[in-house]
Parts: structure tokens; sequence; C-alpha cells
């Protein structure tokens, strides 16, 4: 009897455990707006495709920077590689993402959080 419960309580901690998320599991859009005093407004965007490759857009009143690249998922975290363009007047435009390469957090399958913005998937 007492191995029994042994066995219970162990099969019980298991299945309690955290799921591993898949890197099938994140492929999607996911998407937030921001508004602030209801004039300006800010839209994340970022298309995660099956082949591991993404768009990522961040759209305001100013700019329109967009990054295209490879994503990989590490345990809680995507990491987004953007690809390096060649042509300098995409480089010195507003559409341009200075940042190369981004860690997202993964909040569970249908929430990721850039920086401080949690996008929703779709």
């Amino acid at each position: 009897m007492r191995k029994l419960i042994h066995l219970g309580v162990v099969c019980l901690l298991y299945s309690c455990g955290a799921s591993k998320i898949l890197q099938s599991d994140m492929a999607g859009e996911f998407y937030k707006k921001q508004t602030a005093n209801k004039t300006i407004s800010v839209s994340y965007s970022l298309n995660l495709r099956p082949d591991n490759t993404f768009v990522f857009s961040i759209k305001s009143q100013d700019a329109n920077p967009k990054c295209e690249g490879s994503w990989e998922l590490n345990w809680q975290s995507v990491y987004l590689k953007c690809n390096e363009s060649d042509d300098i007047g995409e480089i010195l435009s507003s559409g341009n993402m200075p940042d190369k390469e981004h860690k997202l957090e993964v909040i569970n399958r249908n929430r990721i959080k850039f920086k401080n913005v949690v996008l929703t998937r779709r």
C-alpha cells in the first residue's frame, strides 16, 4: 500500500510540471496596438512562419521599421535574427530597424512579450 501511495505522489508531481512549448506551436501571427493620448498609436506585428522565417514590423506615426529573417525557439524565449540589407536607401530610411537581433519572452503559446509589450496571437 505504501508503494502505491509513493507511486501516486510521483505521478502527480510529474503531471503538474510545465509542458514544453514546441517550435511548431509558436508559428503564427502576433499583434498589439497601443494608443497614447487617444491620438498616437503604435502597432506591433510579428509573423512567425513554420519554416523558421519571420516578418516583424512596428508602425507608428513617423516610422515603420520592419525586419525579416530567421527565428528560433529556445525554451521560454524566441530569438529573432534580422537579415542585413545592402540597400543604402533602406538602411537610412525610417523603415530600417536598427537592432538586428531581438529576444522575446514566451508567456504561453498565444502570448509573446517584446520589451514591455505583450503581443497576442491573432
